[in-house]
Order: structure tokens, then C-alpha cells, then sequence
């Protein structure tokens, strides 16, 4: 419905049997490096086509994506961006769906606090060229204020948050973990909780 009406109707774009197959390529590709060139190649299109078709499929509320944060990290990923859907159901890997699911409510929670007046607060996520990679970090006024990273079942803390918060001088990071009922402090300003204790942050 979504890329046959919505999409039809709020842009100039034809080709509407491509557009429903990049749809399709999208959920296996939620939580990874967004390429569009990959993508562009694979539809036998034009990378500019694939980024119309993008800005399109958020304009309906289909997708959004969050950008790498570089600031301090001189050998950070600049460019490419990491995709979610809004309606998480349709990803079908847990550890995917999940990280879909983390990344909504934090999206719409930064908006919130932005426009109840608390601070001019965004979504990133970290990922640096040797790999090391967390999840999602909020900044607050454009200052590093809060790393999250999503794991299903495994609650051993993952040694990239530590690096971070420590790099960026970050007051909390939070790991947060699908199966499991508890919160513990890892570290000093370090948490190891489930999902429905982390939620509690967001309102």
C-alpha cells in the first residue's frame, strides 16, 4: 500500500515494481552499513534513483536512518547510514528485530525531548574503520550523552561500549538485552538491563 498509493501519489516515481523490490531487499540489510551503490547495482539503477526511492519510503514513514558519528573519532565510518523500518514486524531475524525495535523508540524519544524543551538531542551510531561498533549513541546540544548497544541473550558486556564511553567521554551507556529480567552496573556509568527496565528511560 505503502509503495503503490503513498509513495505514487507524493512523488513523480513510476518505476513502482523496483521500488517494491528494494523494499523487499531492505529488511536483511537493517542494522548493517546501508550501501547504496550495492543497491544501486543489484536494481540496475542509477544511485541517484536509489536515493530518491529512500527519501520517498521516509516521506510515507516506511524507513529512517541514522547517521555515523565522526566528531572525535578520527577513524570513524563518515558516510554511510544504517536503515530501519517503523513497523519492526518485518524483520524476521530476533537480534535484527530487536535492534529495529531499540532503534524506533530511541528515534522517537529524542524527538520528544528535543521538542518538550530538555536539549537539542540526536541519534547516531558508532562504527570505526577496524570494526569496533556500538549500537546507537544520543548526543544532547551536539555532546555525547548516552551509548546503547542491543543484544538478545547475551549479557556479558560488550567491551566496545567501555572503549566508547571512554573515547567520548560519555556519562552512560546501556547494553540492553532482549531475554532476561534485571539491571546490574557493569561499570561506573555502565548497565547491563532488559528491554522493559531500559524503556522506563524513555518517557
Amino acid at each position: 500500500l505503502l509503495t503503490t498509493e503513498e509513495v505514487r501519489d507524493l512523488s513523480r516515481i513510476s518505476d513502482l515494481m523496483r521500488l517494491q523490490t528494494l523494499a523487499l531487499l531492505l529488511p536483511e540489510r537493517v542494522g548493517s552499513l546501508l550501501s547504496l551503490n550495492n543497491l544501486a547495482k543489484t536494481l540496475s539503477v542509477a544511485h541517484a534513483t536509489v536515493s530518491t526511492w529512500l527519501d520517498a519510503m521516509e516521506q510515507v514513514y516506511l524507513v529512517f536512518r541514522v547517521p555515523p558519528y565522526s566528531a572525535r573519532l578520527s577513524r570513524a565510518v563518515r558516510k554511510e547510514k544504517k536503515l530501519y523500518f517503523w513497523d519492526w514486524g518485518v524483520i524476521e531475524e530476533p537480534g535484527k528485530r530487536f535492534e529495529n525495535f531499540i532503534a524506533v523508540q530511541l528515534n522517537r524519544a529524542v524527538s520528544a525531548w528535543t521538542e518538550w524543551g530538555k536539549g537539542a538531542f540526536s541519534l547516531f551510531f558508532l562504527r570505526t574503520k577496524e570494526g569496533k561498533e556500538v549500537d546507537f549513541l544520543v548526543t544532547r546540544d551536539g555532546k555525547p550523552a548516552m551509548l546503547v548497544e542491543t543484544k538478545v541473550s547475551d549479557a556479558s558486556l560488550d567491551k566496545n561500549l567501555l572503549y566508547f564511553k571512554d573515547t567520548l567521554e560519555v556519562d552512560l551507556a546501556f547494553q540492553v538485552v532482549l531475554e532476561g529480567d534485571y539491571m546490574r552496573q557493569a561499570a561506573p556509568g555502565v548497565f547491563v538491563t532488559d528491554a522493559a527496565r531500559f524503556m522506563t528511560l524513555m518517557v
